[in-house]
């Protein structure tokens, strides 16, 4: 059993891909009887909420308020307030880590700054890194010479990087000029729970949101002009006739809000589209849809979807999905085996899609039990636990 600091930088019960992966990547870790602290900054979502996820967990949870209020302050329009505060947040970590009882490896949840902190900590104590990525964060940071740099310097010194796809592993070895042998292919930790849901929860759902006798696509993520969705409501007016009783559920919150809703109106559809906001348990809301939809797309900036955990979470609930030819979704959605893959940039491609899953129930029903199988081998505990020792075992060295 090994003694075991997570550093993360954002975590559950915050909602979102990389907070889910990380969640289930502790949990699993707990699972395989290690001892686990988790250092955190304090949620947006308050005291209440985070006193009620921590005392539910089988492992220590230490969450900063100066931390988050630094956070924040980083989030300024400001360059120089940013680089201030992100210098601060670092110093923070580096601080409170270092109090912290002797660990036997660091793990960092993202690898700039966490991945740099922790490469402090290595230094200071000797101690083995794990740095995880999320495949976005590796194109984000690699926007300037500074954050390249910083990025590349994290990453040369840790023991061990997962990435969430081969893609990620290949643009790591770009980036950072990293061993092969370093890198490990770890897709996303998931809890199969979402596997099964009461029939009560799913029959709640569609009746909050007036779902009932309706055919409904669905997205669940934040909401942020990657995702798709205004691609997704485009092509969900070009087929408002053709499908009177089509909906499109979207769960999830982000920037993006305002614009999308404005969008719906503009286009004629907004009785048609149900923002359900951030919800306690997206599970439910997967297995009230038809169709799961978010064909994501690649940012001007280099900003990508870095794996896609939806698909993933969709498929167990065994249904179909369509994602875009683009970043992580591209090994997520297997091609024809669990969902289609479309040109996220066009509305009439992903319209083409939705009509033939709608039209052709022997293909949805397939790729959805496709999906659903694929699902839960990556979800399978015993299979997770296994990487998990795996991935300690090669930190320390065994």
């Amino acid at each position: 059993m090994a003694d075991i600091l997570f550093l993360c930088d954002t975590y559950a019960p915050s909602l979102g891909g990389s907070e889910t992966s990380l969640l289930n990547a502790v949990r699993g870790t707990v699972a395989s009887g290690h001892h686990v602290i988790v250092f955190t900054p304090a949620s947006l979502l308050g005291a209440e909420a985070e006193r009620a996820f921590d005392t539910g967990e089988p492992y220590k949870v230490v969450r900063s308020r100066l931390w988050r209020r630094l956070f924040d302050l980083g989030g300024s329009k400001s360059a120089i307030v940013n680089r201030l505060a992100r210098a601060a947040i670092v110093i923070l970590l580096f601080l409170r880590g270092a109090r912290i009882k002797p660990v036997d490896v660091i793990v960092a949840g993202h690898p700039v700054p966490l991945g740099n902190v922790a490469l402090a900590l290595k230094r200071l104590r000797g101690k083995p890194i794990i740095i995880i990525t999320h495949g976005e964060d590796v194109t984000m940071f690699s926007r300037t010479t500074r954050m390249r740099s910083m990025l590349a310097t994290a990453l040369a010194g840790a023991d061990v990087v997962t990435c969430s796809t081969v893609d990620s592993a290949k643009e790591i070895a770009r980036v950072a000029m990293f061993a092969a042998e370093q890198t490990v292919v770890w897709p996303p930790a998931l809890d199969a729970a979402g596997a099964e849901v009461a029939a009560e929860k799913v029959e709640e759902v569609r009746q909050r949101h007036g779902l009932a006798g309706r055919r409904v696509l669905l997205t669940v993520g934040r909401l942020v002009p990657r995702k798709g969705v205004d691609t997704t409501l485009r092509a969900l007016a070009s087929l408002a006739e053709e499908f009177p009783e089509l909906v499109y559920l979207v769960v999830g919150t982000g920037p993006y809000d305002k614009d999308l809703k404005s969008l719906a109106v503009k286009l004629g559809i907004i009785e048609r589209v149900v923002f359900a906001g951030s919800v306690d348990d997206t599970r439910p809301y997967y297995h009230a849809a038809d169709v799961f939809v978010m064909p994501n797309r690649m940012m001007p900036d280099g900003e990508r979807e870095g794996y896609g955990i939806v698909f993933v979470e969709a498929g167990l609930a065994g249904k179909p999905v369509i994602g875009g030819r683009s970043g992580g979704a591209q090994e997520a959605v297997k091609e024809g085996e669990t969902g289609l893959l479309v040109n996220p940039e066009s509305p009439n491609e992903v319209a083409a899609a939705i009509r033939r899953l709608l039209t052709e129930p022997g293909l949805a029903g397939k790729l959805g039990d496709e999906g659903r199988r694929h699902a839960l081998e990556l979800t399978a505990p015993e299979a997770q636990r296994a990487r998990f020792d795996a991935l300690i075992s090669k930190a320390l060295g065994k």
